[in-house]
């Protein structure tokens, strides 16, 4: 079996960006289905974790595994771009 493809959200409180952004996650995991494994981290309450990976605007979605990891910064509504700069399949394989 494949390792699942590891995605990491970084969101700043519960600001409308925040909520959107965890929509476009939302879809993109039932897109992956169980070939993705997320987490969402907001940085207002985990800031040492934001600085040690070097987030600077939210939100920011990183693939985090298979390498090279791969980030995308803002807007994450067009999901069709959001996976073609995250390398991200169709669907589950």
């Amino acid at each position: 079996m494949t390792e699942p493809i590891r995605l990491t959200l970084y969101i700043c409180g519960e600001t409308i960006r925040s909520q959107n952004a965890l929509r476009a996650l939302d879809r993109i995991r039932i897109t992956l289905g169980e070939a993705c494994e997320a987490r969402v981290v907001d940085v207002v309450l985990n800031p040492a974790e934001a600085e040690l990976v070097r987030i600077l605007a939210t939100p920011t979605l990183i693939r985090d595994h298979p390498p090279p990891t791969r980030r995308v910064v803002g807007d994450l509504d067009d999901l069709e771009q959001v996976r073609r700069i995250l390398n991200l399949p169709n669907q589950a394989s």
